[in-house]
This record gives structure tokens, C-alpha cells and sequence, in this order.
């Protein structure tokens, strides 16, 4: 069973639309406003970081709950480059080396194809809170943050994180913010 969004926060990666952070910093766990904050830094005044701009080491914080998908154009592909040990343990499969289109941990792969390809083609970074969603593992889906990477303004990788909900819970009782549209 899938529930309506409860934040659904799509943030421009262009010189003409800057990013604006403060909807997503307001609402969003402390992993996932550090990993963002990262990625602007990393950013710079460029369109997107690329992975390289990235020490592996960096990414200490969120190892396990990373998905890394390769991107190619003309045609669109996206293939997991990567899947966390956490994620793949939750999910009960690897889909390391699989094309989306082959293989996909959502119950929606239309949506979620809609989201990746969006990603991949206009270089968004997107976050995602579905307090209501259910996985196939009984558990809620929780936040996710997809974040465009590449050079020149073309997106070559999508760097993806899945925050636990109980963490994304906590923090939420201790800001007291959280509300539902």
C-alpha cells in the first residue's frame, strides 16, 4: 500500500533557478540535511559535483543506506552502480549491476522511473517523505533523497539515500515540526 506524500520537495539545479534549500532543511532528518549539505558544497558554483568530487571516506555517515545508479543517454538508462548492505538486507536482493527497467525494489516502478528519469534529465535533486508508504517488507519507506551527479551540467550518476523511520520519526518528535499536508 502506498499513502500520499507527506513532503515532496524538488529542488533546481540550474544558474537560472537557484536552489532553494530552506522547504527541505526545515523538514527533513539531520542524515539527510548533512548529506544535502555536502552535495551544495561539493556543488560549488557548478551545475552539479561530480562523483569525484566526493572521498568515498565522506560518505561514512550514510554507508549501508546508499543507492548508486549509472546514468546514460540516448537512450535513457539507469542501472544500479551500487546498493547498501543495509538496504540490500532490508530489501532481501542485490540489484547491483541491473538496469531499473529490469529490476526495482519499488511497488510503483512507474513512479519511480518518473522520479529517476526526471533526475537524470533535468539534473534535480529530489526528496521524498512518505510517512504513509509501506514496503514489501512491512516497514515504512520513510525519507529518500535522490541527488543528481555529473560534469557539465549532464547527469552521469544519481546518488540516493534511504533514511531509517524510526530516525526520521525521532527527529520529528524532537523539532516538533512535522505536520501533514
Amino acid at each position: 500500500m502506498v499513502g500520499e506524500p507527506v513532503i515532496d520537495v524538488f529542488v533546481k539545479v540550474t544558474e537560472t533557478d537557484p536552489i532553494d534549500s530552506e522547504a527541505l532543511l526545515e523538514v527533513c532528518s539531520d542524515p539527510i540535511r548533512d548529506l544535502f549539505l555536502l552535495w551544495q558544497k561539493k556543488k560549488g558554483s557548478d551545475l552539479l559535483p561530480s562523483r569525484e568530487a566526493f572521498d568515498v571516506l565522506e560518505f561514512r555517515p550514510w554507508m549501508g543506506r546508499i543507492v548508486l545508479f549509472d546514468v546514460t543517454h540516448d537512450p535513457l538508462i539507469i542501472r544500479y552502480r551500487l546498493v547498501g548492505t543495509q538496504l540490500v538486507a532490508a530489501f532481501g536482493a542485490d540489484f547491483t549491476g541491473c538496469s531499473i527497467k529490469d529490476k526495482s525494489y519499488s511497488q510503483n516502478f512507474n513512479a519511480s522511473w518518473r522520479n529517476l528519469s526526471t533526475i537524470a534529465e533535468k539534473g534535480i535533486a529530489r526528496y521524498r517523505s512518505d510517512a504513509n508508504a509501506i514496503l514489501d517488507t512491512g516497514e515504512n519507506a520513510g525519507e529518500r533523497l535522490f541527488l543528481p551527479l555529473g560534469k557539465d551540467g549532464r547527469v552521469d550518476m544519481i546518488l540516493a539515500f534511504i533514511d531509517k523511520p524510526s530516525d526520521y520519526r525521532r527527529q520529528q518528535r524532537k523539532r516538533g515540526s512535522f505536520t501533514r499536508r
